[in-house]
């Protein structure tokens, strides 16, 4: 990943490209297709130094940016009109299939290299259909978009805004970076105030495939290196909560993990959400940001990588790949297992029906797991 000195060069840079194109548009006619483009490109350069250093960017930056794509833009669309005459025929793009492909939220050179044309092509296409980039942007007040953020980081608590953005996309949601930001200064101002201090970028080695699900050689050490990190975000973005409230109950003395009862009443009640946590995660992880891949999510990839169509010539994996038969056996076969819980005697249906049910919030687990106690112990007791 960048390094901190990188990401100041790329900062000064921005400023000078800036300055330079207020030159060139003061100095005297300008084409505007170039200025709305470089402007374009100005706010994705933002959004990488707004994710890779965790800053914020001042909302005003990115307004004043929009508005010249806006302004650029129309003076663009006026020029662009014309009759029949000679030149080129236009290339055939279908509306509805380049609707499909801006709202899904894929950028203007992933489409126009999808349709083998230039960005200024899809562009112009674009505002000739009234597809705008804002057309993504869900309509809603900050009071609901807080409300849906504060929903999330009660599930997921050490959420920051990347993988945020993440979890909404995957309900549907869009919002600008700067709204994001907002909402999480709002709901979590300590959070984000702490995961800036934690702020660590390190330059892990990159890798290139042919297309998603593909494999490559990795060493073991970085293979390692690779889990560990997977790992790390599993727990701390999934699971850290749940082990907080499990060594929370241990302390007050009311799970004690060598009691049978304790523990099939935790399984009940916690099981379940736990998996929601964990499809959550995965969700937002699917529709998150990759700073490899200018930001497009894992899903964008693996639409464009279908659309695309396959490898002209891909090789098949055989169902043997990465065995050494001439290794050491596993003696665990590669599995874990998890022991089942063993109660005095067996629940009967009607005694099951009457405990407590499971897949409520997470707000009511601990008062349902200790009801679930309670009945169960007097079952077992009679």
């Amino acid at each position: 990943m960048m390094m901190m000195e990188d990401l100041h060069e790329l900062s000064r840079e921005l400023v000078r490209d800036v300055l330079d194109l207020a030159e060139d548009v003061e100095a005297g006619p300008a084409d505007p297709e170039h200025v709305a483009s470089k402007a374009e490109e100005f706010i994705e350069v933002l959004g990488v130094i707004s994710a890779l250093s965790d800053q914020d960017i001042d909302y005003r930056v990115t307004a004043n940016l929009e508005e010249v794509v806006h302004r650029f833009s129309g003076t663009r669309e006026h020029q662009a009109q014309h009759t029949q005459g000679p030149g080129r025929l236009a290339f055939d793009i279908p509306s509805a299939v380049l609707e499909h492909q801006v709202l899904s939220g894929l950028p203007a050179g992933q489409i126009a290299a999808m349709f083998g044309v230039s960005k200024r092509t899809i562009r112009r296409r674009m505002k000739q259909n009234g597809l705008r980039k804002t057309d993504l942007y869900s309509a809603m007040s900050d009071e609901e978009l807080d409300r849906i953020v504060s929903e999330i980081h009660r599930r997921h608590p050490n959420t920051g805004y990347k993988l945020m953005r993440g979890h909404l996309n995957a309900r549907g949601v869009r919002v600008p970076i700067s709204r994001l930001q907002e909402s999480l200064r709002r709901v979590d101002a300590e959070g984000v105030y702490m995961r800036r201090l934690r702020l660590r970028v390190l330059r892990r080695r990159q890798y290139s495939v042919p297309g998603p699900n593909s494999l490559w050689h990795i060493d073991g050490h970085h293979k390692l290196i690779r889990i560990e990190r997977m790992w790390r975000d599993v727990y701390e973005h999934a699971l850290d909560l749940f082990y907080q409230i499990f060594t929370s109950l241990q302390d007050q003395g009311t799970l004690n993990p060598d009691n049978e009862v304790h523990l099939f009443a935790l399984h009940r009640i916690f099981l379940p959400l736990i998996q929601q946590s964990l499809d959550s995660f995965r969700d937002a992880w699917n529709f998150h940001g990759l700073r490899t891949e200018r930001n497009q999510s894992p899903q964008q990839l693996w639409r464009r990588y279908r659309e695309q169509g396959p490898m002209e010539d891909p090789t098949e994996v055989p169902e043997e790949y990465g065995i050494d038969w001439n290794g050491p056996h596993s003696l665990h076969g590669g599995t874990v297992s998890v022991p089942e819980v063993q109660l005095a005697r067996e629940l009967s249906d009607e005694e099951v029906a009457i405990l407590p049910a499971p897949g409520v919030s997470l707000t009511d687990a601990l008062r349902l797991y200790v009801e679930t106690v309670q009945v169960l112990s007097r079952i077992i007791a009679d």
